[in-house]
C-alpha cells in the first residue's frame, strides 16, 4: 500500500491519502490538485533516480559511491519558494518502506530502515564489481574471459534494478504528461533553439520525451502495430489497439503523421492534412496524451501516468473518449494513473466506467454493447479527491462503487441556484 501525508506545502496544510491504482483530483484553480500529482510523480521518480545513478557508479567503477538520489540535491529547486520551515513530507512505497523529509534551515530527509538497508546493499554490489573490475588485467584475458566479464556486468545490472524494483514495491516507468500542451507540442521542433533552462523541469522533460517519440510515428496507427509484431515476435491485441485506434482518430479528427519533409501534420483523409502548428487548440493538447497512451498500450508497457487537465481545449465529447483511452492503457497492463481536472465531464466519463464495470458483472453482453469491457473501471483500484482549499475530501461512494453525483458537478449547482432566484423574481 502506497500512502503520502504532506503538511503546509503550498496549499496543502494537512493530507494523508492512500495512493490508489486509478486516481482522479477536481478542484478550482490552486487548489492543491497538482500539488499533490506532482509529489506523487516525485516520490515516484526516486527510484528510477536511483536506478539511473547506481549505473553511473557501475560505469565507473565507483569506490566512493555516495550520491545514490542526486534528486534530493535538486528539491528545493523542483519545489521553489512553496518550501517552508514547517513542511513536512512522508511517502510510504510499501508498509515498511518510506522516505520522510522536515524542512528546517537545511533539507532533512530520512529512510525507513528497510530502505536503507536495501540501498546499503546495492551500494554493496556495485562497490563490489568496482573493485573486482579494478583488479582485471584486460591485456592478459582471452577472449572469453572479456566476454565473460561483461557477461557478469549484465548480470549484475539485472541484479541491482530487480533488487530496486522490489525495494521500492514497483517495476513501472514514469511519465508526466503537463497541462498547457500546445506550446511544447508545435514548438518541439524548435527544441535545440529553445534555452530549456527556461522551462520548468516536467515541461522539460515532457518535450524530450516528444522528441525522443514523434520519429516513430513516419507510419499509421496500423503499420506501428505490425512494426511491434515483428519486432517483438508477439502478437498484439486486436481488439485493444483497434479501439484504441478508433478513439485516437475520433479525437483528432485525423491522424497524426511525422517526417522530415513534411514535418507534423493531423492527415484528414488520404488528400488532406493540416500542418500541426495550424491544427485545432484541442488537436494540439490531446496530440502527445492521444499518441503516447497508443504506444504504452501497443507494447503493454507497466506505467505510472499522471495526466493534468486532459480535457483542455476538448469538447464533452472528446473528453469522454480521452478518459476511455486512459482506462484502455490502465487496464492494459499493471497500471497506475493520476489526473487532475477542473472539469465535470471528466468525472461523469469516470463514472460512466466504473458503473459499467458494475453492472456489467451481471449483464456483461448488454453492457459492453454500450461501453467496451476493455475500459470498465474497477472501484476497488479507483479514487476520487474533490480539493478546495487545500482540503482534500474524498468522494467516492464505497457502497454504490461510484463518484458522489453530487460532487461532480457543484458549479453547475451554484449556477443554476443563481438562475432559480433570477426567475423567481421574473415570476414575481
Amino acid at each position: 500500500m502506497q500512502r503520502l501525508v504532506i503538511k503546509n506545502f503550498g496549499p496543502i496544510k494537512d493530507l494523508d491519502m492512500e495512493v490508489k491504482d486509478f486516481m482522479a483530483f477536481i478542484g478550482p484553480q490552486a487548489s492543491g490538485k497538482s500539488t499533490i500529482a506532482k509529489m506523487v510523480y516525485f516520490f515516484r521518480s526516486l527510484k528510477e533516480d536511483f536506478l539511473k545513478s547506481c549505473l553511473r557508479a557501475l560505469e565507473r567503477d565507483d569506490l566512493q559511491f555516495k550520491d545514490t538520489f542526486p534528486l534530493l540535491r535538486h528539491l528545493s529547486d523542483y519545489w521553489g519558494q512553496l518550501l517552508t520551515i514547517e513542511t513536512e513530507f512522508k511517502f510510504w512505497y510499501s508498509e515498511k518502506v518510506f522516505i520522510s523529509f522536515v524542512f528546517s534551515e537545511n533539507v532533512v530527509y530520512s529512510f525507513s530502515k528497510n530502505l536503507d538497508k536495501g540501498i546499503s546493499e546495492v551500494i554493496g554490489i556495485i562497490v563490489g564489481y568496482a573493485v573486482e573490475n579494478r583488479q582485471r588485467k584486460p591485456l592478459t584475458e582471452t577472449a572469453a574471459e572479456k566476454a565473460a566479464f561483461e557477461a557478469k556486468k549484465q548480470a549484475v545490472i539485472s541484479d541491482i534494478s530487480n533488487r530496486i524494483n522490489k525495494l521500492f514495491s514497483d517495476d513501472r516507468e514514469i511519465m508526466f504528461i503537463p497541462a498547457g500542451r500546445s506550446v511544447p507540442t508545435i514548438l518541439s521542433n524548435q527544441i535545440g533553439e529553445l534555452n530549456l533552462n527556461n522551462l520548468d523541469y516536467l515541461t522539460k522533460e515532457f518535450v524530450k520525451l516528444i522528441n525522443s517519440t514523434k520519429n516513430n510515428f513516419n507510419k499509421s496507427l496500423e503499420e506501428l502495430a505490425d512494426e511491434k509484431t515483428f519486432l517483438t515476435q508477439k502478437k498484439y491485441k486486436p481488439k485493444t489497439i483497434k479501439l484504441a485506434q478508433q478513439i485516437i482518430r475520433n479525437v483528432l479528427k485525423g491522424e497524426y503523421v511525422y517526417d522530415n519533409i513534411g514535418g507534423e501534420r493531423i492527415r484528414i483523409n488520404d488528400k488532406e492534412s493540416v500542418r500541426l502548428n495550424y491544427a485545432s487548440s484541442g488537436q494540439q493538447e490531446a496530440l502527445w496524451i492521444l499518441q503516447l497512451l497508443y504506444l504504452n498500450i501497443l507494447y503493454e508497457k507497466k506505467v505510472f501516468l499522471v495526466i493534468e487537465e486532459p480535457e483542455a481545449h476538448l469538447y464533452p465529447e472528446a473528453q469522454k473518449n480521452v478518459m476511455e483511452l486512459v482506462a484502455l492503457l490502465f487496464n492494459s497492463a499493471d497500471n497506475q494513473v493520476m489526473i487532475t481536472t477542473h472539469s465535470p465531464y471528466i468525472l461523469s466519463s469516470v463514472n460512466n466506467l466504473l458503473y459499467a464495470n458494475k453492472i456489467g458483472q451481471q449483464k456483461n453482453g448488454q453492457v459492453s454493447k454500450i461501453v467496451p469491457d476493455l475500459v470498465w473501471l474497477d472501484a476497488k483500484r479507483t479514487a476520487a479527491y474533490k480539493l478546495n482549499k487545500g482540503e482534500a475530501t474524498y468522494i467516492m461512494d464505497d457502497e454504490m462503487n461510484m463518484i458522489q453525483s453530487e460532487q461532480i458537478d457543484t458549479a453547475s449547482e451554484l449556477i443554476n441556484e443563481e438562475f432559480d432566484k433570477i426567475f423567481n423574481l421574473d415570476e414575481s
